[in-house]
């Protein structure tokens, strides 16, 4: 009988993994108002917290990887050939000896899980993108408004005679 601990480490792993990306999806909506509301100590706040979570992430990652080598090698595959799904269809065949099929219910659960978070961390990344653009777009605006030059006409010298306006300028370059 195969050894039945690397399927239940990769449910561990990744019931682990859904709960990170469960917190990093809260941090990504929690971002949205902060960046509607213009909070910048907060946004730091959470961009850190969001390294943290991403830092676990990895970590859980090389243990996944572990453990899909540990599945590959009781299967006598490649471990870079597998893929969750192909795991799941073979722990159905390869270990229906003491292998209990809700355990392959709970890895498919467990991605589904995982790859709706992501979808919804994917979406609210997009808005987030979208509010920090617009929030450039306007610092860019205002910042042209401010080193603008009159129109050409409105300044006049002393003599009557169309003056010539300088630009001001806040900056040397543009970047």
């Amino acid at each position: 009988m195969l050894d039945l601990s690397p399927p239940v480490k990769l449910l561990s792993i990744f019931e682990k993994e859904a709960e990170l990306y469960s917190k990093f999806l809260d941090l990504s909506r929690q971002k949205t108002e902060v960046l509607i509301n213009g909070d910048v100590r907060e946004l730091e706040n959470i961009t850190k917290n969001e390294l943290v979570l991403i830092e676990s992430v990895g970590e859980l990652e090389e243990t996944r990887e572990q453990a899909v080598s540990e599945i590959a090698c009781g299967m006598g595959v490649e471990a870079s050939s597998l893929t969750i799904s192909s795991i799941i269809d073979n722990l159905d065949k390869a270990w229906d000896k003491g292998w209990d099929k809700a355990w392959a219910e709970k890895l498919k659960k467990a991605r589904a899980n995982i790859l709706c978070t992501i979808e919804e961390i994917r979406k609210t990344n997009m808005r987030n993108k979208v509010l920090i653009d617009a929030s450039l777009e306007y610092i860019d605006f205002s910042l042209n408004l401010l080193s603008s030059t009159n129109d050409k006409g409105i300044n006049y010298s002393r003599d009557g005679k169309e003056g010539n306006s300088e630009k001001l300028s806040l900056f040397d370059v543009k970047l």
